[in-house]
């Protein structure tokens, strides 16, 4: 869900949102599962429930460059907060 700012950007109403995947509609059941899995984690993430070291090592698992997803959700942050 998007809200929009003053701005008249949309922005998410929940961080969350900023950090979830998602595979095209001929995906494998595997690859739905794995999107599934890697967008509670990020819902986990978010409200504390787990911690960096094993959201990373989630991500990463799936074949997600941690490092490099997080950043570029900070990047449209900031981006957001100028």
């Amino acid at each position: 869900m998007f809200a929009a700012s003053n701005g008249g950007l949309l922005v998410p109403q929940d961080i969350t949102d900023l950090l979830t995947v998602s595979v095209d509609s001929d995906a494998d059941n595997s690859t739905i599962r794995g999107m599934t899995i890697i967008n509670g984690a990020a819902n986990d993430w978010t409200t504390g429930l787990i911690d960096d070291n094993y959201y990373f090592d989630l991500l990463a698992e799936f074949g997600i460059d941690p490092y490099l997803f997080v950043e570029e959700v900070e990047e449209h942050v900031r981006l957001l907060m100028l």
